[in-house]
């Protein structure tokens, strides 16, 4: 199944090991669990942060003693350097925002650049233990930026990286001063893994909106390097839960709660960490509600909630304490009686087997999350119950867990009263109904384990294709490759160049109707149009009429409006090679690029046969470019039922006929003429250029982008200088 030569290096912010009477053993976390459990040869190498100051010798002697078929590598760290990073930005920016709950974030610049030089050391300190085969899944919010900077260290290992937290919508996550490199750091990872779909719809929009580029749902080319994104959804390890809960310890504690509770007929358990984002202030108001609502149930529930301290320190959550001790303590007074407490409380940690018993004493389990992550306790609980007599579930619709267990009974927590009124109608279920639930969802969480998790991420990382994508550059300061000099001489020197215009033979310019030939370019033109041996085909989004004016002299093909319409050198005529569907979204289209065009300053439209540009070369930048992405993004949402594509250049958004493609026009061109005889030279500078990159490297032709950006092409020149220089030499081998 997997490739045993392939060492897995895992990446975590802390190892997943304990010290116990001055003893490191290894901690029984999921994550470690999950991975264990796969069943493969791989050798493990666990890497993670180690804080403290002058503990280096005495940590790695304890860690020989260790017998652990994983083998565990250290990064040691100051503590205050590991505070700064970890709680002064990940707990403090990173994790409130992640949650929606942008009113905690604590902003500081000196702890921002603590994550970046944490991350940095870190991928640093990877780098020097990869070696040809291995594999790295690097894990969480904690670590977003390491995928970076170890590609750029390692370019050609494969690198996974799993989000265990939700990501926000677009809106939410725009909001990070730091959101564009976030984002560029986690895409130097070859396979991004999330919990849920909807978290990996909300990255996708938000790479579209902070980074400007527009990926598949599924795959995002950034940089000259491909990413793919993938939903894994975390579960528990069943066997081990099974196994805890029919334990004898387990039983007897199970003994326990029902005696402290034989009066109660039904108990609601709540578990979480005392954190904002579990709503467990939801929780006890939709309870109040509930014993409101329905008098008849005070005296015979309880809800039994079990808060497992975290961050006492902070606080934001010493105050979130006292405002849970004071509710609860307000409803027990509102509904108790001497002999009846309506909430009973737990601040403190409980055992495994303690926590089972918990499980197995309750008919209900109430999750009330703001936003979470996956939500594993809902999935314990259930692998818990007895099937004689299983719980149920009520689940916050905000956790990735409600994707997955389908008979859970989905909340809305804001809503308090339907809160209440969920637990009255899962109190109420009859047995028969209750068991069926549990079973489907204990089938399913039999069958898709934790290792299950792990395993199908390892699979498709170890499967990922690394591919050097790196352009090979070409400078006017060297001579032109051999390898394409080989390939016009192989041609007897026949060749057929396609040619973009703006920024490929003439510069951009400000106002585009300045963008002329120079006499130098105009020579070069001139020079390929009356030799026999070069064909030329300028392929331009300009429309007929300027190229026309352009080119009007010269025995050269034109293909303007990216395709759209084609002159023939031989007959002297234009054809129009697009259907005529402009009738059904060319008014709409243009009026709602008016608007933007009166609403960004010294903006502009331009109108042609077949499509629509909105430019904004001389706006104000920031502005500008905010503005071109929502134009994008409305064009798209508008006009998704329209044969339309909407598509970003230079300073510039437009609206075309989806016909009019540069590399479907190459398809035609090529298909209508023979040029098996030439050797084949397209370059451009823009995205619009890229699908002709495409079909042109699959008639192994050859292809070079001007510029920088991320492309297909094979080869990559700085500036349109470049390509005359280019052209000049390519004539001069004529």
């Amino acid at each position: 199944m997997f490739d045993k030569k392939n060492r897995w290096i895992i990446v975590s912010n802390r190892l997943p090991l304990e010290v116990k009477n001055d003893e490191i053993i290894r901690g029984s976390g999921g994550l470690i669990t999950a991975i264990t459990g796969i069943d493969s040869a791989n050798p493990i190498l666990w890497a993670g942060l180690v804080p403290g100051e002058d503990i280096e010798n005495d940590y790695l002697a304890s860690l020989k003693k260790l017998k652990d078929k994983i083998q565990y590598h250290p990064i040691f760290i100051k503590k205050k350097e590991y505070h700064k990073y970890y709680n002064g930005f990940c707990n403090d920016v990173l994790w409130p925002l992640l949650h929606y709950e942008t009113e905690y974030v604590r902003y500081d610049l000196s702890n921002w650049k603590t994550y970046i030089d944490v991350n940095k050391k870190i991928a640093r300190n990877l780098s020097t233990l990869i070696a040809k085969d291995d594999i790295v899944w690097i894990h969480d919010f904690h670590l977003l930026l390491v995928p970076k900077f170890l590609k750029k260290i390692k370019p050609n290992c494969k690198i996974g990286f799993f989000l265990h937290v939700p990501f926000p919508s677009y809106e939410i996550f725009r909001q990070l001063p730091m959101a564009n490199h976030i984002l560029e750091g986690v895409l130097g990872a070859d396979l991004i893994g999330f919990h849920d779909y909807s978290y990996l719809r909300y990255f996708v929009s938000s790479v579209r909106g902070v980074l400007g580029i527009y990926p598949t749902k599924m795959q995002i080319e950034f940089n000259q390097h491909q990413t793919k994104l993938g939903v894994f959804p975390a579960s528990i390890n069943y066997q081990i839960f099974r196994e805890i809960s029919k334990s004898q310890e387990t039983a007897l504690l199970m003994d326990k709660w029902k005696q402290s509770s034989f009066e109660i007929e039904k108990v609601i358990l709540g578990v979480d960490r005392l954190d904002y984002t579990k709503g467990i202030d939801l929780k006890l108001k939709a309870y109040e509600v509930f014993l409101e609502k329905y008098p008849q149930w005070r005296g015979r529930i309880q809800l039994l909630q079990l808060a497992t301290p975290t961050r006492t320190e902070v606080p934001e959550y010493i105050n979130l304490k006292n405002e849970i001790d004071m509710a609860v303590g307000r409803i027990n007074g509102k509904f108790g009686t001497a002999n009846y407490v309506p909430i009973k409380y737990m601040f403190n940690f409980v055992t495994p087997s303690e926590l089972a018993a918990l499980y197995a004493h309750a008919d209900v389990l109430l999750v009330t999350s703001k936003r979470d992550g996956m939500n594993l306790v809902a999935l314990e609980y259930i692998v818990s119950q007895n099937n004689d007599d299983p719980g149920v579930v009520i689940l916050s619709e905000f956790t990735g867990a409600v994707s997955h267990l389908s008979e859970a009974i989905s909340i809305n927590p804001w809503n308090i009263y339907e809160t209440a009124d969920a637990i009255f109608h899962a109190i109420n279920i009859p047995l028969s109904e209750k068991a069926r639930k549990n079973n489907i969802m204990k089938k399913f969480l039999f069958n898709y384990t934790a290792t299950t998790w792990a395993q199908r991420f390892m699979q498709e990382l170890e499967a990922y294709k690394v591919v050097d994508q790196k352009m090979r550059h070409i400078s006017s300061e060297e001579n032109i490759p051999l390898e394409i000099q080989t390939a016009i001489k192989n041609h007897h020197n026949n060749l057929l160049l396609l040619l973009d215009y703006d920024g490929t033979l003439t510069p951009i310019r400000s106002e585009p109707s300045k963008a002329l030939l120079t006499l130098r370019a105009r020579r070069l033109i001139h020079k390929f149009a009356i030799t026999q041996k070069v064909d030329v085909c300028i392929i331009s989004g300009r429309d007929r009429d300027f190229l026309k004016r352009q080119f009007e002299n010269y025995n050269v093909y034109l293909a303007a409006e990216h395709g759209a319409q084609f002159y023939n050198k031989s007959k002297g005529k234009w054809m129009t090679l697009v259907t005529d569907h402009k009738k059904k979204w060319y008014a709409s289209a243009l009026k709602i690029m008016l608007d933007f065009a009166n609403m960004v300053p010294s903006s502009y439209v331009e109108r042609k046969d077949y499509a629509i540009c909105w430019h904004y070369r001389n706006s104000p930048v920031e502005f500008a470019r905010y503005q071109a992405v929502k134009l994008r993004n409305e064009l798209e949402e508008l006009m998704r039922n329209y044969p339309v594509n909407v598509i970003s250049g230079k300073k510039v958004v437009e609206i075309k006929d989806h016909s009019a493609n540069k590399g479907v026009f190459l398809r035609w061109f090529l298909n209508r003429y023979d040029f098996s005889d030439k050797a084949i030279i397209a370059i451009g500078d823009d995205a619009t250029d890229e699908s002709l990159f495409k079909e042109l490297n699959s008639n192994k032709g050859i292809t070079i982008k001007v510029g920088a950006a991320n492309s297909a092409a094979t080869y990559r020149m700085d500036e349109h200088t470049d390509v005359l220089w280019f052209l000049e030499k390519i004539d001069q081998m004529l």
